[in-house]
This record gives C-alpha cells, structure tokens and sequence, in this order.
C-alpha cells in the first residue's frame, strides 16, 4: 500500500512539475509573485512577451482584456512605432480566458472569445488616434528585418500557435516593410493563426498592403478567423499573400475591408486552397471587391460572396490574365460592379456547381460574369436575377471562346442587349443548358452574337 501511495504522489508531482514549467499565466494587472505559474501569480499586461520568449515554455494562456506591445528586440530607443509582439516555435499563445481555468481539465474548445475577448493592439499613442500606433501588432519576420537585427532568430513552423484574439490598430505605412501587415507581418515565418479576430488595422500610403495580414513565402494556415473593417489605400485591405503556395485558408470571414485591389484577399503566386469562407461587403476602389487574383491556381471551395463591391470591375472576384483559379460549389449573391457584377476574368477560369444571384453590372457588361480574352469553363452553374445596365444579364464574353455546359439561366436581363449571355468576337459553345425568362430591352432575350 505504501508503494502505491507514494506511487501516486510521485506522479501528482511530476504533473503539476510538468504544468508549472510548460504553461505561462498573463493578465492585465498580474498577480502575486508576478512569475506566470498560475493564475493567482500571473505575469501582468507588461510581460507578455516575456512569457512567450521564457524557455522551456509549451503554453502561454492570456486573460480576456487589452494588451500592447512594449518593445522592439534590437531596435532600442528607435521608437515605439516598431514595438510588436513576435511568435515562437513550439509555443501555442492563446487568448480567451476568464482568469480561472485549470489546464488539467479545462478543454480549450470550450473557450468563450466574445465574453472573454482578449485583444492585442498596437494603439499605444493617444487613444482612438490610428496615425501614432505600431507599425505591427505582431510581426514574424526571419532574414528580411527593417532593421536587420530586427529578425526572428529562426523561420517560424506551424508549431508556433496564436489562438483566440482580437488583433487590432496596427498602423503600417513608410517604405519597406514597414508598409505591410498592420496587424501581423510575416516573412519567410508560417506559424499557424486559428480563432483570431483582426480588426479595424489599416495600410496607408502608395505601396501598403496587407493591411489586416502580410504573407510572403510561407507555409502559414489561418482557420476560423474573421477579417473585419481592415482598411488599405493601396492593395488589400484584409490579406495580402505572395509566394505562398502551401497556405491554407479555411472556414474564415472577411467582412467590410477595404482596398485597391482585392480588399480581401490579394493572391500572388500561391496555388492555395479557399474553402468554406464568406465574404460580405467588402469595397474595392478599383477591382475585385472581395478578391483579386493577380498569378497563380487557387481553389476556392463551398466559398460565399454577398454584397461585394469594386468601383471598376469584379464585384466579388477579379482573375487577370496571369492567374487561372478554380472555383467549385461556391454562391455569389448581391455583388455589385461597373462590369463584371461578381467575376471579372481574363484567364482560363474553371468555374463548377456554383450559384450566382442578383448580381450586377451598373455601367458596363455581364451582370454576373464579364469574360474578356480567355477561354473559361463553365459548368453545372445557374444564374438568376442577374442585370447589366448594357448587355449580357448573365455572361458577356469578349475575344472569349467560353465552354458552358449544363448551366441554367433564369430571369437575367439587359438593357442594351442579350439578357443572358452576349458573345462579341467570340465562339461559345453551349450545350445542355436552359434558359427562362431572360430578357433584353434591345437586342436577344436568351444570347447574342456579334462580330463572329
């Protein structure tokens, strides 16, 4: 009996050994010896970053409340526009706590972000004045630092974790890569970001992007997040990704950002997987309201657009002619354009088993897809309540031998002409389709040909 009791003793210790040197303890004021073992000894607001860089260290979990960045490693009294916060691999930092939880049988999935949001924020000047905070919230950055020593020590993996936040007022504007990512900057870093709210971040000036997320070359994966109000002058207001072709992008939303091209996401280079994201109003002052894809073969899967704007062209989705994505099972409703209501393509796009709905092209052409010099796919598709102010409900094709096949068109219309689908200079082929109620004040109700 004694062995066994002692036995037991003997692993009670070594898990509560095992608990106090893995996991780190951060709240807005701290508490006791101010060390991070537990809750009651919680490391305060200030020491954050301390508790993700302290060796040893597997976990670091962070109370609900506000908390800022307080230094620049390397940059010294450069100013607090660079402080940030910085990941590390092997080491999960996450958010949305109440302060109580025992890590020995609290399950983490149980976690409440909107009662316990907990908010990392660059707003470290005068409060509600966006011009004075941080150039980043967070910035992962190995071999490409402004300054050099401002580097990870080494490339971040997905083992390096941040779960359950609010990322919020990072300011990113200047030259280099100051200019990218207000609110996370990433370079040559993947680290995993699940369960994350990046909001209200903004890039401003003529080569800012990204203001929400910066990628490049990465591996990085973003699951349940939410995207929303992030604003750039330049490219992308939400996301930014270049030469990451291992990125994955699932179950995200991307609400009210704001950009030049793509105010949601800007893909460059990446052959990356989209599935089951939502896009809703978001504004592009020129093209791609939701996305724009300017190279590389992304997939977007089970994705819905509703609402998107862009002032030029592509209310949800603009593919130039360097890009050829492919787009499956996805519902575009309510987007919004001068041509090109939802799509606006100039590559060999593969469009499968998607909805679009009340869509519309308000000066221009193809209330829901304008197709210009390209040969494009389509397939299993229904287009209903489309409108163009001019022609092609529906689709207008330009230079564009379009293959549509077992799609079906209802209830679209033109003013101008062809209230589905408007050929010029162009070869469709057509086959298996149907077509109700499509209408046109000029010319051909179902679709018109010109200049063959």
């Amino acid at each position: 009996m004694y062995n066994i009791i002692r036995s037991v003793l003997v692993l009670l210790f070594s898990v509560s050994f095992l608990n106090a040197q893995t996991y780190r303890y951060v709240t807005p004021t701290g508490g006791g010896a101010l060390n991070g073992t537990s809750w009651a000894n919680a490391y305060d607001g200030n020491h954050l970053q301390t508790a993700i860089d302290e060796a040893g260290v597997t976990d670091v979990w962070v109370m609900a409340g506000t908390y800022i960045p307080q230094s620049a490693p390397g940059l010294g009294a450069v100013g607090a526009k660079y402080n940030h916060f910085r990941m590390k691999n092997g080491v999960n930092i996450r958010g949305g706590f109440a302060g109580i939880e025992d890590p020995s049988t609290y399950n983490i999935n149980n976690r409440n972000f909107i009662t316990n949001e907990t908010i990392l924020s660059g707003d470290i000047g005068t409060i509600g004045d966006s011009t004075d905070n941080c150039y980043h919230v967070i910035y992962n950055c190995f071999g490409h630092g402004t300054p050099a020593n401002n580097n990870q020590a080494s490339a971040l993996d997905t083992t390096a974790v941040i779960d359950g936040f609010t990322i919020t007022g990072g300011y990113t504007s200047g030259a280099a890569l100051t200019s990218y990512g207000g609110g996370m900057m990433n370079y040559k870093c993947s680290p995993k970001t699940i369960n994350c709210k990046f909001n209200r971040n903004t890039a401003n000036g003529a080569t800012t992007k990204g203001s929400g997320v910066y990628i490049q070359n990465c591996a990085m994966v973003f699951r349940n997040c939410t995207f929303i109000n992030n604003y750039a002058s330049n490219q992308s207001g939400a996301l930014y990704i270049l030469v990451c072709p291992n990125t994955i992008i699932d179950n995200c939303t991307f609400t009210g950002n704001t950009g030049q091209l793509g105010s949601a996401i800007n893909i460059s280079l990446s052959d990356i997987p989209i599935t089951n994201c939502t896009f809703n109003n978001n504004i592009s002052t020129i093209s791609g309201g939701a996305v724009y894809l300017a190279t590389g073969s992304p997939t977007f899967s089970y994705c819905t657009f509703n609402n998107n704007y862009a002032a030029s062209s592509a209310g949800a989705i603009s593919a130039s002619v360097t890009a050829s994505p492919q787009i499956n099972n996805c519902i575009f409703t309510g987007n919004t354009s001068v041509s090109g209501g939802a799509i606006f393509n100039q590559c060999n796009l593969v469009l499968t088993n998607c909805q679009f709905d009340s869509n519309k092209a308000t000066g221009g052409y193809g209330g829901a897809i304008g197709n210009g010099t390209c040969t494009p796919t389509i397939t299993g598709c229904t287009f209903n309540n489309n409108f163009a102010e001019y022609s092609g409900g529906a689709l207008y094709n330009l230079n564009s031998p379009t293959v549509i096949t077992n799609c079906t068109f209802n209830n679209n219309s033109a003013i101008t002409s062809s209230g589905a689908i408007f050929n010029w200079t162009s070869s469709p082929q057509i086959s298996k389709c149907y077509f109700y109620g499509n209408s046109a004040h000029g010319d051909a109700g179902r679709y018109y040909c010109g200049e063959q």
